[in-house]
């Protein structure tokens, strides 16, 4: 009901930022239809609403659906859907004009981060075990590594795309990866080591093209240390 709720407001807007979707790969396979009910109709609905009212969409997609030459896309639930909805709008740009920029994450924390539900990401339940001195749960191997990047770098980018206005793709990333046992360490000593998961990558990886179309790659400047030096010091 994206467009009965916002249909007033039409002519007075110029760029929708959609960051509103199903966001996390183990919960997808146990809450599949949320999933698809979230990522594929409810984002149908505001890229409908944005086609039909020549608005610019800018979307939040994910890095989970770039690895392996794409067929990182087809691992989960969530990069599935995530990486359809990244195939709409690029053939609806192509088909019928719509405005877009796409900007991919790469496992964005920091301050105000979900910190205990079932849609917490791993820095936001390392944080919380550490506040409260809980062993860090580790999903095996943990040799998997993942580059973290900073809210306040991702939005920065993502604001950039919005004013450069080009109908581009762009990635926000960290320089370095870490793997999963490694940014335990820097929290704590105390680990604890859990049962490996469907649809986990290996790592996260850096794509200079996505059909053709050249991905404007920028690297944070908040290193993964740094945040949590910062919360082991309060």
């Amino acid at each position: 009901n994206f467009s009965k709720i916002i249909s007033k407001y039409s002519k007075k807007i110029k760029a929708v930022f959609h960051f509103a979707e199903f966001s996390r790969i183990y919960q997808s396979f146990k809450k599949t239809s949320e999933c698809f009910d979230a990522n594929i109709k409810g984002t149908h609905e505001v890229v409908n609403f944005c086609l039909i009212n020549k608005i610019k969409i800018i979307y939040s997609a994910t890095s989970a659906s770039l690895g392996k030459k794409g067929e990182d896309q087809n691992l989960s639930p969530y990069a599935f859907t995530k990486s359809t909805n990244m195939n709409l709008i690029m053939n609806l740009n192509e088909w019928f004009g719509l405005s877009y920029e796409i900007i991919y994450f790469y496992n964005v924390y920091g301050p105000k981060q979900i910190m205990s539900s079932n849609m917490v990401a791993v820095i936001g339940i390392f944080e919380d075990c550490y506040k409260k001195n809980l062993p860090l749960p580790i999903v095996l191997p943990g040799t998997q590594t993942r580059k973290f990047t900073h809210v306040k770098d991702t939005v920065n980018v993502c604001y950039i795309a919005w004013k450069n206005d080009k109908n581009a793709h762009y990635s926000i990333a960290s320089k370095n990866s870490y793997s999963i046992n490694k940014v335990a360490s820097l929290f704590s000593d105390k680990k604890i080591f859990i049962p490996e998961r469907i649809g986990e990558r290996f790592k996260s990886v850096i794509v200079k093209k996505i059909r053709n179309k050249k991905i404007n790659n920028y690297v944070g400047k908040i290193e993964l240390k740094t945040y949590i030096a910062s919360i082991k010091n309060k």
